[in-house]
């Protein structure tokens, strides 16, 4: 027969295993944010000034520094793995580009994220000849 003791032991070694088997199958619910589910921040750089690099990208709970998001289509994809504190909707993005030797500009927009699916916002424009419309941001859809 088996001892009181072996007993204990068996017992906790079928609730753990029970219970760790629950965990594997209720660990991403529906109203939480699972790896899959995290979005994901595309910036593209379309300027054509070969000095104009994207340096900073920040929006609600995120800053990202010391970038170097070339001209001419260089891209970078941020995962916001940290959670979206404000929400999935009307969020502000502000990218930092540099101007000219040490002197930086920025544009921004208010986009829409979605659980698992990638935002796609592109620096455009032009500020140096007549009639360019600036450098601005562009949503992607």
């Amino acid at each position: 027969m088996f001892s009181s003791h072996s007993k204990i032991d068996f017992h906790r070694w079928t609730l753990l295993v029970i219970f760790t088997f629950t965990l594997s199958f209720t660990a991403c619910k529906k109203d939480c944010i699972c790896p899959d589910d995290y979005p994901s921040l595309k910036v593209v750089n379309q300027l054509e000034d070969n000095w104009r690099r994207i340096t900073n990208v920040s929006l609600v709970g995120y800053q990202f520094s010391n970038l170097n998001i070339e001209p001419f289509g260089d891209s970078q994809t941020f995962v916001l793995d940290k959670g979206m504190s404000g929400g999935f909707e009307n969020i502000y993005v502000k990218v930092t580009y540099l101007r000219y030797s040490s002197v930086y500009g920025f544009a921004d927009i208010k986009v829409d994220f979605k659980k698992g699916g990638t935002t796609t916002i592109v620096l455009k424009g032009c500020d140096i000849a007549e009639g360019c419309p600036g450098i601005y941001l562009e949503y992607v859809p």
